[in-house]
């Protein structure tokens, strides 16, 4: 209920992940969050697969739609399964056996083929329920799978990693990071007041920053990144309501960090959900100022006098820029 609710009633949704153990085995958890609400979700894989799998959650059925065959499509998947799988568009599964039971049937196999076949099918099944989301991630290629922004401090390291050998190099590197951080600024000046001469004048600034010539190569490799990213980095400018750093996803998933490094994991599946269940349900209490363990106490006495949080996150909605029922 709380992703759910979570996921319907916000703009974007701020994600990121980090190793976890499992019956002795590595994984990873994923913290799905906004001002809303935050979520999170604990596999053995990090794939772009996975990451779907996570936000389907809610829902059961595997949709092969236009959009999933567009999706297929956009990532060169063989022209000889698109051309077969068209043949069955508008087909919904209803459940993850059943699309799996259809693969064997039409002899599509190798893991690679499957996954991205299921990957389509996951994304064509968001499309069909509505998802209409932006993802806002560190740049992990798992995340791009929607309309993505990219955190701008983590966009800044590879310009900071870049080892000057020389005093030219070393201006050059300072000068550059001067400039990246003045956009930066300029950014979030823009979302306190925004207007089409601002936004005009920090794309020329970026322009012009990425097409510096700076005689050193890390930092020309670090500025080619940054042209490759430049659509993700500036997208806060078409929607205000994007964060520009990562720092909210990246705190709430660090007691997590802090738990796995204490008691090294979890044994079984009912305490791996429930680690992932009670962190999602604390979280989410905390970011609305209410005590968690009133929220335990009404909850096992069954009083009733404490709000749920799918409410308290449809209320908000209204209030906080990344909702989609903003009032502003």
């Amino acid at each position: 209920e709380l992703l759910a609710t979570g996921i319907r009633c916000s703009r974007y949704l701020q994600t990121d992940d980090t190793g976890s153990r499992h019956q002795g085995q590595n994984g990873y958890c994923t913290v799905i969050t906004n001002e809303l609400f935050t979520w999170f979700g604990t596999t053995g894989s990090k794939s772009r697969e996975n990451f779907l799998t996570l936000l389907h959650r809610p829902y059961r059925t595997y949709v092969l739609n236009a959009d999933a065959i567009h999706y297929l499509s956009e990532h060169k998947f063989a022209r000889k399964w698109v051309n077969i799988l068209k043949q069955y568009q508008d087909v919904h599964f209803l459940s993850e056996k059943a699309w799996r039971a259809f693969m064997d049937d039409i002899g599509l196999t190798g893991s690679r083929n499957r996954q991205r076949a299921t990957e389509a099918m996951l994304y064509g099944s968001l499309m069909n329920h509505g998802f209409n989301l932006v993802t806002f991630s560190d740049g992990a290629g798992q995340f791009n799978v929607f309309a993505h922004a990219q955190c701008w401090v983590h966009a800044a390291r590879p310009l900071e990693k870049a080892i000057p050998v020389n005093d030219h190099q070393v201006s050059a590197q300072y000068w550059c990071l001067t400039w990246f951080w003045d956009i930066y600024r300029h950014l979030k000046a823009f979302k306190a007041s925004p207007s089409d001469e601002k936004a005009a004048r920090i794309r020329l600034a970026f322009k012009s920053l990425i097409q510096t010539q700076t005689g050193c190569s890390a930092l020309q490799e670090g500025l080619s990144g940054l042209a490759v990213i430049e659509e993700e980095l500036l997208m806060v400018l078409d929607h205000l309501e994007l964060p520009l750093h990562n720092n909210l996803s990246e705190s709430q998933i660090r007691e997590h960090v802090k738990r796995r490094k204490i008691s090294g994991g979890t044994k079984s599946e009912s305490g791996r959900q429930s680690l992932d269940t009670f962190a999602s349900l604390k979280k989410t209490c905390r970011q609305y100022g209410l005590s968690f363990w009133h929220y335990l106490t009404d909850r096992l006495t069954g009083s009733g006098t404490f709000p749920r949080l799918a409410d308290e996150i449809e209320r908000a909605a209204r209030w906080v820029s990344c909702g989609l029922k903003t009032g502003f």
